[in-house]
C-alpha cells in the first residue's frame, strides 16, 4: 500500500525527461523504447506519457496514443520494487482521467498470455480479453501469445 506521507507526483512525459525511460526499463528482458525513437515519436506528437515520481525519483512509466476516439496503451510499467503496492494503479487512474478528459470511448492493449500478474492486475481494472494473437512476443529464441485486451467507457 502506498504510504500517505511518501510524495508521489505524475508528469507528463516530453523531450527532456524521456531519457527516464531507459532507466525504467532496467528490469525488463527486453528494451522496448530507445531514446531516439522516444523523441521523434513526441516531436510528431505520435505518442504521449505519464512518469510517476515517489520522493522525486522514477518507479513508473506508460506510454498511450490515441486514435480517433480510441486509445492504445502500449507501455506501462513500474520498477519490481514498487509493484504490488497501488503504484500501478495511481498511475492508471491518473491515464484514465486523460482518457475520459479526451473522450475516449474504448481502450486497448496486448499483454503476454504468461503474464498472470499483468493479466490478473488488468482484469481488475475491467479490462476484457478479445482475442488471442498467436505468437505475438518474440522472446529469445522462442514466441508467446499475446492478448488484446480492451476496456469500453461507453
Amino acid at each position: 500500500m502506498v504510504n500517505e506521507t511518501q510524495e508521489i507526483e505524475i508528469k507528463d512525459l516530453n523531450i527532456h525527461n524521456c531519457d527516464l525511460i531507459q532507466i525504467l526499463q532496467q528490469d525488463q528482458y527486453v528494451q522496448r523504447w530507445k531514446q531516439d525513437q522516444l523523441i521523434l515519436f513526441l516531436k510528431k506528437k505520435q505518442i504521449q506519457g505519464l512518469i510517476l515520481f515517489k520522493n522525486t525519483k522514477p518507479i513508473g512509466y506508460c506510454l498511450f496514443r490515441k486514435l480517433i476516439n480510441e486509445a492504445e496503451i502500449l507501455s506501462i510499467e513500474i520498477l519490481k520494487k514498487y509493484r504490488k503496492k497501488n503504484y500501478g494503479l495511481i498511475l492508471f487512474l491518473k491515464l484514465e482521467k486523460i482518457f475520459l478528459d479526451l473522450k475516449v470511448s474504448k481502450v486497448f492493449l496486448e499483454v503476454s498470455e504468461k503474464n498472470l500478474i499483468a493479466r490478473n492486475f488488468y482484469g481488475k481494472l475491467g479490462f476484457i480479453c478479445k482475442r488471442t494473437i498467436k505468437n505475438y512476443y518474440k522472446i529469445c529464441n522462442s514466441s508467446q501469445n499475446g492478448l488484446l485486451l480492451q476496456k469500453t467507457y461507453f
